[in-house]
């Protein structure tokens, strides 16, 4: 199997992708934080605050596009 050499600018990570594994690390390890606390801010909540778009958040946290549009609905009924 042949080898080929990559340049710099093969082997960069493109700015959103970074950004958005960065962000799902920080979401895994804040929700195994909170996991226990009934009282704590759901996350998809506290991104939608920030102004995060459903579609944005259901990809950072991995979950359903309406499960998170819902979340967000009810917790501002609230």
């Amino acid at each position: 199997m042949a080898v080929t050499k990559r340049t710099p600018e093969q082997h960069r990570i493109a700015p959103d992708a970074a950004i958005l594994g960065i962000l799902a690390l920080l979401i895994d390890a804040r929700e195994s934080r909170t996991a226990d606390d009934k009282k704590a801010e759901r996350t998809e909540v506290l991104l939608a605050r920030v102004g995060l778009s459903v579609d944005d958040i259901a990809a950072a946290t991995g979950k359903n596009r309406d499960a998170v549009r819902m979340m967000i609905t009810r917790r501002k009924a609230k």
